[in-house]
């Protein structure tokens, strides 16, 4: 499909280089939607990642894991996005098996938790740091 692409983008610039006027733009080459998986240097345990972001937020892993979304969540939403980024960055799973993992959580809102707290990283990078050097440690 690329190799299409990328052909017909060469022939209309030659075309374009001609003089010939084209009624469309050219076409850009398609990309993959998805991004590609990372897989670390070494993959931790899920369970081993919930447990580590359980002890340092104090919120519990059902807690973490439960479907109820209330007003007065905003420690467990914390926890969340911790538990999101740490998996993500830390093992090769994909947004929808984390989120499957952790009360059925769409992909979509696994993606949000990690681009807010690429936005705003100071706030998140000592919790982070701290939870990765508690996994490094056990």
């Amino acid at each position: 499909m690329l190799e299409q692409d990328e052909r017909v983008q060469k022939i209309a610039r030659e075309l374009i280089a001609q003089g010939v006027k084209l009624p469309y733009a050219i076409p850009r080459p398609r990309v993959p939607a998805y991004e590609p998986q990372r897989i670390p240097e070494r993959s931790w345990p899920l369970h081993r990642i919930l447990i580590a972001v359980s002890n340092h937020t104090g919120i519990s892993p059902l807690r973490m894991k439960s479907t109820r979304r209330g007003r007065n969540d905003e420690g467990v939403t914390r926890a969340r996005w911790l538990y999101f980024w740490l998996a993500r960055t830390l093992t090769s799973f994909s947004f929808p098996h984390i989120g499957t993992l952790t009360g059925d959580t769409n992909h979509s809102t696994v993606m949000h938790a990690i681009r807010c707290i690429k936005a705003d990283w100071p706030a998140w990078q000592d919790d982070i740091q701290t939870i990765q050097k508690t996994l490094e440690e056990t």
